[in-house]
């Protein structure tokens, strides 16, 4: 079952994956902003014996992880209805699962 359906949700969740494009490119550009505003004071003063180049790191490091996983929130929160409508149709959760995180990996791995 689970290798007759996983092709199909590929298929769907990449569609899907194409039509949120506006939303791709807003979260993309709010990371980049981050990381310049916070990559900028840390310009020419990351040297390791430098007393505050691990918080400048940390720092920068924890706004990055929050904007990457607020923007990567919506992958599974927003189609719940779906998720509870597809499972009680007989579609089986991991393939559901799988194709879902194999799709949106692009957004993380971007």
């Amino acid at each position: 079952r689970f290798c007759l359906q996983f092709p199909i949700l590929l298929h769907q969740n990449s569609i899907r994956w194409a039509r949120n494009w506006r939303h791709k490119v807003i979260s993309t550009g709010l990371i980049m902003f981050a990381a310049a505003v916070f990559g900028q004071p840390c310009k020419d003063k990351l040297l390791p014996d430098h007393v505050l180049c691990p918080i400048k790191i940390n720092i920068s490091h924890v706004a990055i992880g929050a904007l990457t996983g607020v923007a990567c929130l919506h992958i599974f929160g927003s189609d719940r209805p779906l998720f509870w409508r597809e499972s009680a149709s007989g579609v089986g959760v991991s393939a559901f699962f799988l194709s879902r995180v194999m799709v949106y990996l692009f957004d993380v791995l971007v």
